[in-house]
């Protein structure tokens, strides 16, 4: 399998294959023109051994890495056998020195990309490691949540339940005591209209016009009292202008006591005889 050379220069790694031409020093190294350029310009030291060259002594030659076949032709003619052969095998051991070499620089680089390879892998199996134990941890949460979710789920259905039976039954209540609160206040309105006595002023009324109009009984007020709470008749006091409301009859109006009435008069002859009645003995 052929190797191709590369500059030796770490940085550069040209491959030389394709370059036209490279400098190749007595060390057994070569480089590519732009890194020999910069390197010998300025010092005669070998970028790749640190060994000191003399450009006097041939020790930095130019050399073609596509020859012609007029410069194959040309470039041994003339010398001896001897000469050839220890030119090619000089020529050969050169070029194994570089393949080993590179074959030993990709070694370097495929021990360090396995070693990087190797210490990545053991990380992606920590972190994978803690990963699957998290999801593990993340799913038995993820479980008691949802045995969680579904044990309030009950909870709220059957507090609902029992709020829905509470609502009815305190609609049922409601309606009984609102139906026993309008009995009761039926009750007292009937207890306050049969047991509240009558006034002194209604008494002596009474005792006035005893021979104009029936007796009073306690059933007959009741039910008069029944019809106009019923009837709620709106009283309009007559007009000092009016001489016709003048002779009207006493007029009967609700008194603030529910149970008895209250009889006035506008007619001014009812008040005179009212005060003649009082001085009777």
């Amino acid at each position: 399998m052929d190797v191709d050379i590369h500059c030796n220069v770490i940085r550069c790694r040209k491959k030389l294959s394709i370059e036209g031409q490279a400098c190749v020093t007595s060390c057994s190294h070569i480089f590519c023109l732009d890194c020999a350029k910069a390197t010998f310009d300025k010092t005669s030291v070998c970028p790749a051994c640190k060994t000191q060259l003399v450009k006097e002594n041939d020790d930095m030659l130019l050399v073609e890495l596509n020859p012609t076949e007029e410069y194959k032709s040309s470039v041994l003619a003339g010398l001896k056998p001897d000469n050839i052969l220890d030119i090619c095998s000089r020529a050969i051991a050169f070029y194994e020195y570089q393949t080993s070499q590179e074959i030993a620089f990709r070694s370097m680089l495929q021990k360090n990309t396995e070693d990087k390879y190797r210490s990545l892998k053991s990380q992606f199996d920590i972190i994978t490691r803690d990963l699957n134990h998290l999801i593990k941890v993340g799913k038995e949460k993820n479980q008691e949540l949802l045995n969680d979710y579904e044990t309030e789920k009950m909870k709220k259905q059957e507090i609902y339940t029992k709020l829905q039976e509470k609502t009815k039954q305190f609609q049922k209540l409601q309606v009984m005591y609102e139906k026993l609160k309008r009995q009761s206040i039926g009750t007292n309105i009937q207890e306050n209209f049969t047991h509240q006595p009558m006034t002194t002023d209604i008494m002596r009324s009474h005792h006035h016009h005893s021979h104009h109009q029936p007796r009073f009984v306690k059933s007959d007020i009741i039910s008069r009292v029944g019809r106009s709470s019923n009837q709620r008749t709106r009283f309009t006091p007559p007009s000092p202008n009016d001489n016709n409301s003048l002779d009207l009859s006493p007029t009967r109006i609700p008194s603030p006591v529910k149970s008895i009435y209250s009889v006035r008069s506008h007619h001014r002859r009812y008040h005179a005889n009212n005060d003649m009645s009082k001085n009777i003995p």
